[in-house]
């Protein structure tokens, strides 16, 4: 299909020949940025695992509430920092995402974006089961953008495994992933009156899923309907020791967006909760760029 943008003035028609795509809906994936340093990944993955120890989880856990990152702040030290690193991650990575989306429709609106993680909520789920928690897929209503960033997807740099023969070690690199469902937003497209094998490859009312590495970042519109797979793979299921190490941990949130009109300190309100947060100071004993 031709991708259309529509002109915005009033009476404008779409241009082109043969199909096209009118609604496009924009996602942006983030994998391993040069200057984002895994240390403060693992910094703030050992957090988690701290929050979870001594609670005899079944397999999986949620924070409390929709504030994990200013949480992190509160608990000072390394979480703190690591938490800073990732909330600006995330900020940033939503600004090229209006960037690059409003360049060609209205690039004047980039300058008076203003931009912040409103929500923030950590999960960890753990093998051996087959099948990890089952969400229902869901909206944010209200958020600007959701997404997720991916602290661990199961995989280990070196996995020890215990045999007859004694301890080997095998690198398992960055084999494993964490699953994504996301849904066709149009949702009549599902009951379109074709053949089904027709409908399916046409793309119309089809879930899309998406397989992420540790350390992706995945933003899209709050609007479309989304849920974790629950599915854990044969390879990341593992045997014995090796299952028991097994987990996934992410780090969920939504974005709100505020336009400035031009006028000095007002701003309006374009997504969820507007609300500015406290000013957050980083550890006056950590570098942020160090991590």
């Amino acid at each position: 299909a031709v991708e259309l943008v529509c002109g915005t003035a009033p009476g404008s028609q779409p241009q082109g020949h043969g199909p096209q795509s009118l609604w496009p809906t924009p996602a942006a994936l983030v994998v391993d940025p040069p200057r984002i340093s895994p240390r403060w990944q693992a910094l703030l993955l050992s957090h988690v695992q701290r929050l979870t120890s001594g609670q005899g989880s079944d397999g999986s856990w949620l924070s409390n509430g929709h504030r994990f990152l200013e949480d992190c702040t509160a608990a000072g030290g390394t979480a703190a920092a690591a938490g800073a690193r990732l909330r600006a991650h995330i900020e940033e990575a939503a600004r090229v995402y209006f960037r690059r989306a409003l360049a060609d429709r209205a690039p004047q609106l980039v300058d008076r974006l203003q931009i912040r993680v409103s929500e923030s909520w950590a999960s960890l789920t753990k093998s051996p089961s087959a099948f990890g928690v089952f969400q229902v897929p869901h909206v944010h209503a209200r958020a600007a953008l959701a997404g997720s960033f991916y602290l661990d997807c199961g995989s280990e740099d070196v996995l020890i495994e215990r045999s007859v023969a004694g301890p080997k070690a095998r690198a398992l690199g960055n084999q494993s992933t964490c699953g994504i469902f996301l849904e066709d937003p149009r949702t009549p497209a599902a009951v379109a009156d074709m053949p089904e094998s027709l409908r399916l490859r046409l793309g119309w009312g089809e879930a899309q899923t998406f397989q992420l590495p540790r350390g992706s970042l995945l933003l899209y519109p709050g609007w479309l309907q989304h849920a974790p797979s629950p599915r854990w793979s044969s390879f990341e299921m593992g045997e014995g020791e090796a299952s028991a190490r097994r987990q996934r941990v992410a780090v969920s949130f939504t974005i709100a967006v505020q336009l400035r009109d031009g006028s000095v300190g007002s701003s309006r309100a374009t997504g969820a909760s507007a609300v500015p947060r406290p000013d957050e100071k980083s550890p006056r004993d950590l570098d942020l760029d160090e991590l």
